[in-house]
């Protein structure tokens, strides 16, 4: 581990829930410190790698495993091993790790918790998906109780037998109060300007990992269209990801495309308040942490059909737009309605802050310990 087992081990070696995570992500990070400000037992964490979906640049004081896969089974096992925790709660099942961790977590007499943040996905091939349907059923026996991130995901479950008596949607979020307050502290004016936008430039944001699955290509799809009916609309990526460099030669001609790389903290708040819409364009998403963050800065989110968070956060033309994915015309008239109706836009976002009112990290991290105490 980043900090070894035998370091950490007495700061960790208590009766209150442990946490293992998969990375210590922005949501995770934040999670765990409201998690930490109940004042009923302590919590403690374990992370299973560092930088495993992009390179996180955030700190944490809790260990880390380190070494190839081999050593990290064993620490892991060994600290699973040594915690007198009788709760444990897993980020879910799909890595290894955590599918071990759930079957040692069994075998030493652990109530287990489990987020899940997966709901049905049409792009798995019909191997996969057979092989699930034979094998989850059983799998699914082992967990004490599910934490979906929300309604489709709870449904995922029901799907391979897992009764409702055992499933707790715990509502996948982020810390609204923060993204608030840092997006209050923001001269939106100032930031445009020093952006380069006039006052009446439409701005279309995209926030995420810069990948295939993304949408990016149907969002410059619909952004070339959009240059004609809409010639003061302008174009920020921010991100990072495989399709970075084909990005920057792609866009490299068109000063009406701002590509700002991977934002962070100030930055990130800075970018979603220089914006006049939020869209994401994601042939995929398991949750789609973006929609709860551009809810609480206060944009208008344009959202494709095949989010995790679809059924729970879009409400069509209340509480956000939705279109059906991978169709580029009814993305390109999405935003267009967006720029065209700025007054309907702003009904959008007071619908979506009453929303993110109920759909807090206070909200998340009392569901999750009422499941502890009560499951």
């Amino acid at each position: 581990m980043n900090a070894k087992p035998e370091q950490s081990m007495a700061s960790h070696d208590a009766d209150g829930p442990l946490l293992v995570f998969v990375e210590p992500t922005s949501y995770v990070i934040a999670l765990v410190e409201r998690l930490r400000a109940d004042e009923r037992a302590p919590i403690s964490v374990i992370y299973l790698t560092r930088n495993m979906s992009q390179d996180w640049d955030n700190q944490s004081p809790d260990p880390v495993l380190d070494g190839n896969p081999i050593r990290r089974l064993f620490d892991l096992v060994r600290f699973l091993s040594r915690h007198r925790a009788r709760v444990l709660h897993l980020a879910g099942w799909g890595h290894p790790l955590l599918m071990c961790a759930l079957i040692v977590g069994r075998l030493l007499g652990k109530r287990v918790f489990v987020e899940s943040d997966t709901h049905q996905n049409s792009r798995k091939g019909l191997v996969v998906r057979v092989l699930k349907k034979l094998m989850y059923p059983l799998i699914f026996r082992l967990p004490t109780c599910f934490l979906p991130a929300g309604t489709q995901q709870a449904a995922y479950l029901r799907s391979f037998g897992v009764p409702s008596r055992r499933i707790r949607v715990a509502g996948m979020t982020v810390d609204v109060a923060g993204i608030r307050h840092a997006v209050g502290q923001i001269n939106r004016s100032e930031t445009r300007a020093a952006r380069g936008w006039q006052f009446d430039d439409f701005v279309v944001t995209y926030v995420g990992r810069l990948e295939p699955i993304k949408g990016i290509a149907d969002l410059l799809a619909a952004f070339d269209r959009l240059k004609t009916a809409e010639p003061r609309t302008r174009l920020q990526i921010v991100g990072d990801g495989s399709l970075m460099a084909r990005l920057q030669t792609d866009i490299s001609a068109d000063d009406r495309i701002q590509l700002r790389g991977r934002l962070s903290s100030n930055a990130l708040w800075a970018g979603y308040a220089a914006a006049d819409c939020i869209v994401v364009p994601s042939h995929w998403e398991p949750w789609g942490l973006v929609v709860n963050e551009a809810m609480a800065a206060g944009i208008p989110v344009v959202a494709a059909s095949s989010l995790g968070c679809s059924a729970d956060l879009i409400d069509h033309k209340r509480t956000a737009l939705a279109f059906k994915t991978g169709d580029i015309d009814a993305l390109t008239c999405a935003i267009a309605w967006i720029a065209r109706h700025p007054q309907d836009a702003q009904c959008l976002v007071a619908s979506a802050g009453h929303l993110m009112d109920r759909w807090s990290l206070e909200d998340e991290s009392d569901a999750i310990r009422s499941a502890w105490a009560n499951a």
